[in-house]
């Protein structure tokens, strides 16, 4: 998936806004607690170009949705588990 827009592009779910990444979940993956465990292209691209770690603070947001950041809570392997705080009005194209 690939789209590009006035504030930015957004790739495999990777939203790529002047020079930041922001990884996108939609609303249904997003547990009752906040937490988000992943195992897709965007776990690959948290481990391998971010290399995260638990503890590490991530920029995040919902689809169509409120963005903020999330806290690594969790790796297991190729999955991330994340802790959500998405609290901010995403940017209108």
């Amino acid at each position: 998936m690939f789209e590009e827009g006035s504030k930015g592009r957004i790739r495999n779910d990777v939203l790529i806004c002047r020079g930041m990444n922001r990884i996108l979940f939609e609303k249904d993956e997003i547990n009752p607690d906040g937490s988000v465990t992943f195992s897709d292209v965007r776990a690959e691209h948290v481990l391998g170009i971010l290399h995260g770690e638990v503890g590490q603070i991530l920029k995040t947001g919902e689809v169509d949705g409120l963005c903020g950041n999330s806290e690594i809570i969790a790796i297991d392997g190729k999955s991330v588990t994340v802790k959500t705080n998405h609290d901010k009005e995403s940017l209108k194209p």
